[in-house]
Formats: C-alpha cells, structure tokens, sequence
C-alpha cells in the first residue's frame, strides 16, 4: 500500500511542480482525471507484483491502462470535482405522480 501511496504522490507532486514553474493552474485543482489513473496505475503495479507476475509484462500492460485512462479522460473531458460539482438530474412528474429522475418529459 505504501508503493501505491508513493506512486500516487510522486504523479500528482511532479505535476503541480511544473504547473508552478510554467505559471498555470495546476491540473489538480481543475478536476483533471490524472490522480486518478496514477493511482490506478500504482494499486495495479502493486498488485501484480504481489501476485507474481514477471515485472516487464506487469509494467507494460500497467502503463498502457493508465494511459488508455488518461487519454480516455481528455478524449471525452471526464471531470472529477467536489460533490455538488455536478449538475443536477432534470426532473419531472410521471404517470401516477411519482417524480421520475432523469426523464426530461412529463408523459400525461
């Protein structure tokens, strides 16, 4: 746990880092969804050393899930935030008055 811990910091450190020294926001603070794919990249790394697995194909297929997390979270803009970050589900009443989540037509 501590290797996924390490991992994980040392990802997000070196990131605020250089967002600092070239003068931006850091990426961190705008709900980018790197942290989360360092840590999934590290918890996985951890995990297939502690199961055996020889390290080459372990580091190999480790860096390409964390990429393919990444580059699915720029790809299609995936965001995390603090809780009411979000926009709330539209609602309307159904059919028996219950209130349906998420349905954006009232079907009278």
């Amino acid at each position: 746990m501590v290797a996924v811990l390490v991992g994980m910091i040392t990802a997000t450190g070196g990131g605020v880092i250089r967002d600092v020294l070239t003068n931006t926001q850091p990426m961190i603070l705008s709900g980018q969804l790197y942290a989360t794919a360092a840590r999934f990249g590290a918890l996985c790394c951890a995990s297939l050393s502690s199961w055996g697995i020889p390290e080459l194909p372990a580091a190999v297929a480790v860096s390409l899930g964390a990429l393919l997390l990444r580059g699915a979270a720029i790809g299609f803009d995936m965001r995390m935030g603090p809780p009411g970050s979000f926009p709330p589900c539209r609602q309307a009443k159904g059919r028996a008055g219950h209130w349906a989540i998420g349905r954006g037509e009232n079907p009278a």
